[in-house]
């Protein structure tokens, strides 16, 4: 199970965890689901986006103990790190660079992305 006597360290850890994914991975999500939908269908994109998130969030939430009996807390928190840090490595390598540009231009750069050349004015 988990310690019970280090209570101030617990603290500080979900401290600097709260202080530095605010900072990095955090607002990515949220960011990305702003900008990657056509403004066609934004609103109901995001509506679904958000409604996967909070679904996954719930689905993490209830499988926590379980995994944590399973893993051990230890084992555990390895595999939230890991998780972690290859998300960061795909957002880094997969996600454009949205910085300076309007949400016209993102979604001219997401349509050549998906090939959606009905979008583009191209029939092909």
């Amino acid at each position: 199970g988990f310690a019970t006597n280090s209570g101030l360290a617990c603290v500080a850890g979900l401290c600097m965890f709260t202080t530095s994914y605010s900072a990095s991975l955090g607002p990515v999500g949220w960011v990305v689901i702003g900008e990657v939908f056509p403004m066609r269908i934004r609103g109901t994109a995001a509506s679904v986006a958000v409604a996967i998130n909070r679904g996954a969030s719930a689905a993490c939430t209830f499988v926590f103990l379980s995994l944590s009996d399973v893993l051990t807390p230890s084992g555990l928190f390895v595999m939230l790190a890991a998780v972690n840090a290859c998300s960061a490595v795909a957002i880094y390598f997969v996600l454009p660079e949205s910085k300076g540009k309007s949400l016209e231009q993102l979604e001219q750069d997401f349509a050549v992305l998906a090939g959606d050349y009905e979008f583009l004015g191209d029939k092909k």
